[in-house]
């Protein structure tokens, strides 16, 4: 039979029906595509690639890729077809070089030929060996790009330069020791530190080439440079980093308490990376590896007490770090909370932070259950509603009881922490309870739009005390900070959008709700001038936050008086869950930066209606819902 012409199978592709399937880019925006060949008008326009999803691969792929890859089959056909004077004497006359450095993939396969056995005999694991798996572990945490990753504002963030290794002074590696010390220990308290300073003595005073002692001595160190590179300015992150992951083969090579503790250490060093995805990842890895040693279930016979808490504060330490990480990204547990009778860590100066942290990620672990409980499970009304008000009791006594400092060290000893931890709680129970007033609007029942009022405040409580917390000069440079940060100004801005329909929130200073915008835009400032990636989320904000503040312009204006505070006393209907203290901090306590409305040249701005491409992935690659959920609704009605 003879073959079809190129133009009639041209107009057979053009007009098969999957090629009328919608794009990605008009899926993405619930918009109607009209499906022409090779691109819809919609990518047309901007000029962007017009892509589909490849029903076999799940891959995204563009509309014409067929075709391309014929096209590009035929050049290469005709290409080596056309090449016949090939000298194979070439590969005969080019030197070798001398003594090449081994290259990643010959170090790989090097180091797969592990010793099982004390006195056995070397064997190669292959694909599956612990360097395999710390090679991937290694690639998913995406400290060290290959190629620059372009930002949404087009900013590319290039690859850090590398490192010639050396090791580091007696006096800058004890620095690095201190730093984590009292940055993360206090927090996260599952590393035994005498044996810790035992390792770092092996390797700094007595040169030891143990490979276990090398790889937590330098991940700490790399973890320590994170900590201190505002202050010493250091460049050797990355060569710390890379020789840590050079022995970390026979550190994960058998599940051990140590392995765990290696699995924390880099979901330690991953949250401070500008893409903190992959902690979810590694954190999975290391409660796997606890329950595999029955860390998560009470003793049943009697240990010694000191490896006994030593596990305990391994478990609830990998625990508090899962849980936070899938509670970000909207993704599932590792283990069940009714699997779990673990003892909590003995009470000390060293664990106190720590146990109350455990406490608050029960808690949360508790409020993501109920949320996402199947519909039909739920309950009527009023037991949903006495749920809600338990964890928030539950929430209040955590809060009261939360041992902070006044001369806090760490981050994690502030007040300010705690305070926006219990807020970011209240966010997170109260999510459903706004997308059913944005659902009901003016028919929702008093008791939610009384919840409605705790979650704005909630929200702005979180963005002025980061605020605060960067003008002690305790502010966590990691992922999980400036996310929380970022959907807390973004949630603020969705309740007010809300309102302006509902007029249920009432403030005694109206600059209240600029001061909490400015306070969320500069932190996300801050982000930004570290990690280029961030420009994403900070960009975002500035444009929505503009949108919002004209749209409100725009109402009608709320009366208002010039007393200080939040909401006006009364306006929320259940005040004694809800603990506003931030509020009542030291308004001097900023970073110098002047909370004013903006001024009527930024109001006339606008936006140009559209969200970054990047942030529509960054939404699509997490579970959270909420997140989507409002984005739609406000791209919908008021960006566009």
């Amino acid at each position: 039979m003879q073959s079809e012409t190129p133009g009639l199978a041209m107009r057979r592709k053009s007009g098969g029906k999957h090629q009328m399937a919608a794009c990605c880019f008009c899926k993405k925006r619930r918009k109607k595509c009209d499906g022409k060949y090779p691109s819809c008008s919609a990518c047309l326009k901007l000029g962007i690639d017009c892509t589909v999803i490849d029903p076999p691969t799940g891959r995204e792929i563009k509309r014409n890729y067929l075709e391309i890859l014929e096209t590009k089959l035929q050049q290469l056909t005709t290409q080596l077809e056309s090449a016949t004077d090939v000298r194979k004497e070439s590969s005969i006359e080019e030197p070798q070089a001398q003594n090449p450095a081994p290259s990643k993939s010959d170090l790989a396969q090097q180091v797969g030929y592990i010793t099982l056995q004390a006195a056995g005999e070397s064997r190669y694991l292959g694909e599956s060996s612990a360097y395999y798996i710390a090679k991937t572990i290694s690639e998913s945490i995406n400290c060290y790009t290959t190629k620059p990753n372009t930002t949404a504002s087009g900013i590319e963030e290039a690859e850090p330069p590398q490192t010639v290794f050396s090791r580091p002074s007696m006096k800058l590696a004890s620095s690095y020791l201190t730093a984590y010390k009292n940055y993360v220990q206090c927090q996260y308290p599952f590393l035994d530190w005498n044996s810790t300073v035992t390792m770092f003595h092996q390797v700094m005073n007595d040169d030891s080439q143990d490979p276990e002692a090398l790889f937590f001595v330098y991940i700490i160190f790399a973890i320590g440079t994170q900590l201190l590179e505002d202050r010493t300015q250091t460049s050797n992150q990355r060569s710390y980093y890379e020789k840590a992951f050079e022995n970390i083969g026979s550190v994960i090579g058998a599940t051990t308490l140590r392995a765990v503790q290696a699995y924390l250490l880099i979901t330690v060093f991953a949250q401070k990376m500008p893409d903190g995805s992959s902690c979810w990842q590694t954190t999975g890895l290391a409660i796997r590896t606890a329950v595999a040693l029955g860390l998560h279930r009470k003793p049943y016979r009697n240990c010694d007490a000191n490896l006994e808490d030593l596990r305990s504060r391994v478990f609830w330490s990998a625990y508090g770090m899962e849980r936070i990480n899938a509670l970000v990204l909207g993704r599932p547990f590792s283990i069940s909370d009714a699997d779990i009778d673990a003892p909590f860590p003995q009470h000390s100066e060293e664990t106190r932070v720590a146990c109350h942290v455990a406490r608050l990620r029960r808690i949360q672990s508790n409020i993501c259950t109920f949320i996402y409980k199947p519909a039909h499970l739920l309950g009527n009304p009023e037991d949903i509603e006495a749920t809600r008000v338990q964890i928030v009791v539950e929430l209040n006594d955590w809060m009261a009881t939360f041992p902070f400092k006044d001369d806090a060290v760490s981050t994690f000893e502030t007040d300010n922490w705690s305070i926006i931890s219990y807020h970011n709680s209240m966010l997170l129970l109260l999510r459903p309870v706004v997308l059913e007033v944005a659902k009901l609007r003016q028919k929702a029942s008093k008791e939610a739009l009384d919840w409605f009022k705790i979650f704005t405040e909630s929200a702005s409580a979180i963005c002025i005390n980061y605020k605060n917390i960067h003008a002690k000069g305790k502010l966590s440079y990691t992922w999980l900070a400036m996310h929380c940060c970022f959907v807390s100004g973004i949630s603020f801005i969705y309740c007010l959008w809300l309102d302006a329909g509902l007029g249920v929130l009432k403030w005694k200073r109206k600059s209240s709700i600029y001061e909490t915008i400015n306070a969320c835009s500069s932190i996300l400032y801050v982000m930004a001038e570290k990690w280029a990636s961030a420009c994403m989320f900070r960009d975002t904000f500035e444009q929505i936050s503009k949108a919002a503040l004209c749209h409100l312009e725009a109402s009608s204006e709320q009366p208002a008086d010039i007393s200080n505070g939040g909401l006006l006393e009364g306006a929320i209907g259940i005040d004694h869950y809800l603990r506003n203290l931030s509020s009542q901090q030291n308004q001097n306590q900023t970073d110098g930066m002047a909370f004013a409305p903006p001024s009527n040249d930024v109001l006339e701005k606008g936006t140009d209606g559209q969200i970054s491409d990047s942030l529509w992935e960054f939404l699509d690659t997490t579970g959270d819902r909420f997140l989507r959920n409002i984005f739609y609704d406000m791209e919908d009605n008021l960006l566009l």
